[in-house]
């Protein structure tokens, strides 16, 4: 009786370990695709902006300037969402 039972604890501990792998693996996933979009989503902003920088060089803006510059407009407002804090009561009427 007492075999049995453990082998009861030890299945029952098997699959609920096996349920959190699963999980924490999807969420893994689901992470490593919300980066992969906010880099695209970075990468295709500097492309769109490649006339202004160039434009920028002609005028007699430095290499070093126009790399601060794209550096600070793109990771400015990534870094200020990031430090967004949720919104409490979503859809909540008073």
């Amino acid at each position: 009786m007492l075999m049995l039972a453990l082998r009861m604890l030890r299945h029952r501990i098997g699959s609920a370990v096996a349920t959190l792998v699963a999980l924490s693996g999807g969420v893994t996933i689901l992470m490593a695709l919300a980066a992969l979009a906010a880099a695209r989503t970075m990468i295709m902003a500097a492309l769109a902006r490649g006339r202004e920088l160039v434009l920028l060089r002609l005028v007699g803006v430095t290499t070093r300037q126009v790399k601060l510059l794209a550096l600070v407009t793109t990771v400015a407002p990534v870094s200020a969402l990031l430090r967004t804090p949720p919104v409490d009561s979503i859809g909540i009427k008073e």
